[in-house]
């Protein structure tokens, strides 16, 4: 039972050096990263109270209704929109397989239906 403790421990401390090692290869880079962190939040702090939260709402909803307003007016891209032609509404992306942009039937839709089934059983002999 101690050996297996022992070993735990032993592990643990090679993990730990190398972790160690790791760290201070990158010293060099971390501490004046971290210095100035630790620089500009201190100037921050410096304009917002510690003891008044109302700044922090106030950021908080301005950043909520911006993100709002922003994705209403750009709401990105949309994979699948109602497909019109004469009147007539198709939501599917069916019609993207055909060669016009008329939206195909449905002996069509079976036809490609009874050969994905045709390829598929060949794929399983």
């Amino acid at each position: 039972m101690m050996d297996q403790q022992a070993e735990r421990y032993e592990i643990l401390q090679v993990i730990a050096d190398i972790i160690g090692a790791i760290l201070n290869f990158f010293k060099p880079w971390v501490t004046p990263i971290g210095a100035w962190l630790v620089s500009w939040i201190d100037v921050l702090l410096g304009f917002f109270p510690a003891d008044n939260l109302t700044i922090y709402f106030v950021i908080f909803g301005v950043l909520v209704i911006s993100g709002i307003i922003v994705n209403t007016k750009w709401p990105g891209v949309k994979y699948i929109e109602v497909y019109k032609k004469d009147g007539v509404e198709d939501s599917s992306i069916e019609h993207l397989d055909a060669d016009d942009d008329e939206p195909i039937t449905e002996e069509e839709k079976a036809e490609k239906t009874k050969k994905a089934h045709k390829l598929f059983k060949k794929d399983e002999e």
